[in-house]
């Protein structure tokens, strides 16, 4: 296998970002046209930057290793420890990974059911983080699947997650994008209702404030009704579309199929 010295440079320069050499294996991994597929030139790229802490580049490594891919032998017990190595680097969905596996166990793996270690791994998925204002937690950029499903759990008090109306809110706010197109459908459809509702607007107004409400409205009558069918039901289509008018958003909303 050949490796031209600049690359030979960007390996062994520590200064090197690791995003960079993320980046660099993407383009010989795929066939893009870009630069000639090359997997096992591509797979140097992405264990350097693994060994340097890259989440996401240890999260690849840990399904080609559950897997097997070109250059990795199938290894179950390497993979857990990559998917570890990654949630302990911030990557959110690693950590999202870790604590399904331990909420449900899976002893082949090395990993008992634990459901306090699956519900700490689950907060540190759903990126929480300490408001000095109110002592509330909430979601800044973790995984959206994860926001949500913590959102839910506050909602109710479940699994020793303290009841709190303002973490759910926040959290499924997290979880949607604010209604952008890149958040967790459910969250988005769950947030819908309560944004474009009296009582429950009103609520979330207080938690999330008048700009931000406005925000995740515009965005949900703009983005989701066009591309989402769970949007599309009888009673969703009346709320978009009043809302719409009212706003003189006029473009015509797509029929459902």
């Amino acid at each position: 296998m050949y490796i031209s010295q600049n690359e030979l440079d960007m390996l062994n320069d520590q200064r090197t970002p690791p995003e960079d050499l993320y980046q660099r294996y993407k383009e010989y991994e795929y066939d893009d046209g870009a630069i000639p597929q090359n997997k096992i030139k591509g797979l140097v790229f992405l264990k350097e930057a693994g060994v340097r802490g890259h989440g996401k580049a240890l999260f690849t490594l840990y399904i080609k290793c559950t897997n097997g891919d070109v250059g990795i032998e199938k290894n179950p017990a390497a993979a857990i420890k990559l998917l570890e190595t990654s949630a302990k680097a911030g990557f959110y969905k690693a950590a999202f990974v870790l604590s399904c596996k331990y909420h449900k166990g899976s002893p082949e793996e090395g990993i008992e059911l634990d459901l306090d270690k699956g519900n700490a791994w689950l907060k540190k998925a759903a990126g929480y983080k300490k408001r000095k204002d109110d002592g509330y937690f909430y979601g800044t950029m973790g995984y959206p699947k994860a926001q949500r499903i913590v959102a839910s759990k506050h909602l109710h008090g479940f699994n020793g997650f303290e009841k709190s109306e303002r973490i759910y809110i926040n959290l499924m706010a997290s979880a949607s994008r604010n209604g952008d197109k890149s958040g967790d459908i459910i969250a988005q459809k769950e947030l819908f209702f309560i944004v474009m509702r009296g009582k429950a607007r009103r609520k979330a107004i207080g938690i999330l404030g008048v700009k931000k409400i406005a925000e995740i409205r515009t965005n949900l009558a703009e983005n989701m009704a066009a591309d989402h069918p769970a949007f599309r039901s009888e009673f969703s289509r009346v709320l978009l579309t009043e809302f719409r008018e009212k706003q003189g958003l006029n473009r015509r909303l797509p029929q459902p199929n």
